[in-house]
């Protein structure tokens, strides 16, 4: 049988019959508590959830409460989907404004340098073409 090891800082090398025994016990406890179906006071559970969060530093949640698990289950499908239609519709539209920002830029960067390229070439054009005739002899 492995060294158990038990200190303040440290746990180690398996553990007891005992403390099986106990993690069966506790652990049984907390499957028959997640599998009740028994009516429940809304009001003192609200409380209870939203404390527990409160305690932990996280924002409070919406609470539901169901009459039953199948009304849980059914509501649940439709709550998510309709998160995710929220959702997809707010990532939809955030989709849409950052590939407008994109192009927009993008298109009015191009522009901008397309254009300078041709003013530039069509400025040097006329000037070599005016400075042409300006200093021609007409002698050709």
């Amino acid at each position: 049988m492995p060294n158990i090891i038990r200190r303040p800082d440290f746990a180690g090398g398996g553990i007891t019959v005992e403390e099986k025994a106990a993690m069966d016990a506790h652990a049984k406890m907390w499957i028959a508590r997640a599998m009740r179906t028994d009516p429940i006071e809304p009001d003192k559970i609200t409380a209870t959830i939203k404390g527990l969060y409160r305690t932990a530093n996280l924002a409070e949640p919406i609470v539901v409460i169901a009459p039953s698990p199948l009304v849980m289950a059914l509501s649940y499908g439709f709550a998510a989907a309709i998160w995710y239609l929220r959702n997809g519709d707010a990532t939809l539209q955030a989709t849409h404004q950052a590939t407008y920002q994109a192009i927009h830029w993008a298109t009015l960067q191009a522009t901008l340098q397309a254009t300078s390229q041709a003013t530039e070439q069509a400025t040097y054009q006329a000037t070599l073409q005016a400075t042409s005739q300006a200093t021609s002899t007409g002698d050709s």
